[in-house]
């Protein structure tokens, strides 16, 4: 099913450059390790964009969990024909404060899924990203954890929810 999915949407060129892909011999470019081993997705560290300019299609944050620099958070959604893009963004900066804050924004792009299927995942992020940039722009502050407090904002209406970060 999911190659006739796949050729109905590639057509003959993208079967073509899959083939093509398939045996070219170069290595892929691979995430860092620890987002490989985690399954997880590297937190984009954007600071100059805005909200605005990421795609923010509805969805429902259930729960959300942090176990070392992985956020995961379990959403839901409608769609089921078309695949679903996620991404965390940290943007604005950070905001200084104690302990210091970051706001960050989960984005949804359904590429127009007209299916209305209620579909539940858990979106793992790595944030090791942002406490390297927290690590560069305060040092390790001493023996005590750092903290950062990730004001988390979700296409779905909802007040900014506060998660902390500690490392």
């Amino acid at each position: 099913m999911r190659l006739q999915q796949f050729l109905h949407h590639a057509g003959a060129a993208g079967l073509a450059g899959a083939v093509v892909a398939l045996g070219c011999g170069s290595d892929p470019v691979r995430p860092e390790a620890d987002s490989v081993l985690a399954g997880a997705l590297p937190v984009i560290v954007d600071w100059e964009s805005r909200p605005e300019d990421w795609p923010q299609d509805p969805l429902t944050l259930r729960e959300s969990s942090l176990d070392g620099p992985i956020l995961s958070l379990e959403v839901e959604y409608g769609g089921g024909c078309e695949p679903h893009d996620h991404d965390l963004v940290a943007w604005g900066g950070w905001l200084e404060s104690f302990p210091v804050q970051v706001n960050v924004l989960l984005t949804h792009d359904a590429h127009a899924d007209p299916c209305d299927a209620l579909l539940r995942r858990t979106l793992p992020f790595d944030l090791t990203r942002l406490r390297e940039d927290y690590l560069a722009s305060y040092g390790d502050g001493g023996p005590a954890p750092a903290t950062i407090v990730l004001r988390l904002t979700v296409p779905d209406g909802a007040d900014v929810r506060r998660i902390e970060y500690k490392f």
